[in-house]
């Protein structure tokens, strides 16, 4: 939509950044105040999606209880006084100072939540602002629920924020553990209509959903049932059946990556017997999984909270990865692909709401890059 004006208000297209999704939403505007939240329906990214939160941030902006200036504590709880923002700033840096100096960086700690963490100023900041004050613990909603898709990342590529992710758009054969996107969303995903996506999917291919209930989703698309944390042994015996019927990308592990031979050894030291009888899917199952995985061309494994909740939720999202590399899946359309090639995908379709957004171009620090590519390197 272009945006529109009546008589005492005006209609500003623009988006949600509470969370990955960036839905659009069209904010009514009256006297330099947010009166109304609706969809907008002309985004080309969401279509017309947004969910309960993203329709609520108007009431959040306009909420009497939200805080307009500092307060200071000046007795037991629930004793502040406002301050102005100089006397604010200036007493947290004194007292700042007085613990860097006394106990260096490691004393200081950063935690921040989901709105800020997409906010493209305070992505640029964050790093540069720790690293002034030599400090380096920082901490956010991440911290609670995914730290082992985060410790994944840091021993597959390097870098606990380099990220990589399934082209859902592309996608042919996507192959799901410990999630329910139907009830959730998705996270670690760029798409604010999963349930289309995934429907789409379906409609071209294979939705396997790998989960100890029938969830939502499972009940949508293919169920594979799992013995409950047993999602790494099946992973391991698709890993030993792409080795021993040689369906791993030999040329791209060997150009590419370092620690094969390793990652190799162990995945054999786990025969598909103990991979059956610890995931509770039969061999023949997993095997089969394997194979339909390595040979449809635009494949992924996609995996969230559910792996994460078990004993062995790190080795399990590493296995992930490592899965999506060694099939020759990774940087591929419709596999899994880097922060980047969705932000690529994203930016093609915000450009044509750049008029409507009041912008020509979506700026480049907004597409993720200050978290880090993928090194050419992988470690696997």
């Amino acid at each position: 939509m272009t945006q529109t004006r009546t008589s005492d208000s005006v209609e500003k297209p623009t988006f949600c950044r509470l969370c990955e999704a960036y839905c659009g939403i069209v904010a009514t505007v009256k006297d330099g105040k947010v009166i109304a939240i609706r969809p907008d329906k002309d985004n080309p990214h969401s279509l017309g999606h947004v969910c309960v939160k993203g329709m609520a941030v108007g009431d959040l902006t306009n909420d009497p209880d939200r805080l307009l200036t500092p307060m200071k504590r000046i007795g037991g709880p629930g004793e502040f006084v406002p301050v102005s923002w100089d006397e604010a700033m200036s007493d947290i840096a004194a007292r700042l100072k007085v613990i860097l100096d006394r106990d260096g960086g490691d004393a200081l700690a950063l935690y921040h939540g989901n709105p800020v963490g997409f906010a493209t100023d305070f992505v640029v900041a964050v790093k540069p602002f720790l690293k002034a004050l030599g400090a380096h613990k920082r901490y956010h909603a991440g911290s609670q629920d995914h730290h082992a898709h985060l410790a994944a990342n840091y021993y597959a590529y390097g870098d606990a924020e380099r990220s990589s992710f399934p082209d859902l758009v592309n996608c042919d054969f996507l192959l799901m553990l410990g999630t329910n996107p139907l009830v959730s969303n998705g996270s670690l995903v760029f798409a604010p209509r999963m349930r289309h996506d995934l429907d789409a999917i379906a409609a071209r291919g294979r939705v396997v959903v790998v989960d100890p209930r029938r969830s939502e989703t499972a009940r949508r698309y293919e169920h594979l049932p799992v013995e409950p944390a047993g999602d790494l042994w099946l992973l391991l015996g698709m890993m030993r059946t792409l080795i021993e019927e040689q369906l791993v990308d030999s040329r791209f592990i060997g150009q590419m990556t370092e620690g094969w031979d390793d990652l190799r050894t162990g995945a054999l030291s786990v025969s598909m017997e103990e991979a059956a009888a610890r995931s509770g899917i039969a061999v023949e199952t997993i095997q089969s999984l394997a194979r339909d995985f390595a040979k449809t061309e635009r494949a992924a494994i996609y995996g969230r909270l559910g792996i994460c909740r078990g004993p062995h939720g790190s080795l399990t999202a590493f296995l992930i990865l490592a899965l999506n590399i060694v099939a020759g899946k990774f940087g591929k359309k419709g596999g899994r692909v880097r922060r980047q090639n969705i932000w690529r995908n994203l930016q093609r379709k915000l450009a044509e709401c750049g008029p409507r957004l009041g912008v020509d171009v979506i700026p480049n620090c907004a597409v993720g890059d200050s978290h880090g590519g993928i090194p050419c390197r992988l470690k696997v």
